[in-house]
């Protein structure tokens, strides 16, 4: 088992953040940020079991997948970290595609934003792309099922991104493809 995952995304300031999910003891889980330009890393927000996408809202709060628990977190500027959406929809369950990789039940993964104020937050277990929508206050709309399941191209269902024609790009870890939706 791979005993550390990182995942990266660099906000407007300059600033590299980090989503270390570790599994070792000695190493915190959380998420780091580094400086423009490199040097020493700091911990930015701690408090997730395994944070792993990414992805800035227009307002500069950072929102982050914690695969384990199926839960979205916003991430404020100061580093506030709250409990943003956990809907059924974004629980990991191996049992949809009879799934023996990774030795856990893996749910929301690779998250983006689209230019309409919605969030997709990829279901690695689920084998679905779920959308949530973004309230004009922020919070979250209705969570809904987009695509899936769907376990011949999206088990294991891991990175995604957004093209400027709204085309979806999901990258998927098991099944080693790259899938336009």
């Amino acid at each position: 088992m791979t005993r550390n995952s990182y995942t990266a995304i660099v906000e407007r300031e300059g600033n590299l953040y980090v989503a270390l999910a570790s599994f070792v003891p000695e190493v915190q889980s959380g998420i780091y940020r580094v400086p423009p330009g490199g040097g020493q890393s700091s911990l930015f927000a701690s408090s997730m079991a395994l944070p792993n996408g990414l992805a800035f809202d227009t307002k500069g709060n950072l929102f982050v997948s914690d695969t384990i628990p199926g839960v979205v977190l916003k991430i404020t500027s100061d580093g506030k970290v709250s409990k943003w959406v956990e809907p059924a929809l974004l629980k990991g369950s191996r049992s949809t595609c009879n799934s023996k990789i990774p030795d856990f039940d893996a749910g929301p993964n690779g998250i983006a934003f689209d230019d309409k104020g919605g969030l997709f937050v990829l279901n690695t277990h689920g084998a679905s792309i779920i959308r949530v929508p973004v309230n004009k206050d922020g919070s979250a709309g209705s969570p809904e099922r987009f695509v899936g399941p769907d376990c011949k191209n999206l088990e294991g269902a891991d990175g995604i991104a957004i093209d400027v024609k709204g085309n979806l790009y999901v990258v998927d870890f098991l099944i080693h493809k790259l899938v336009k939706v």
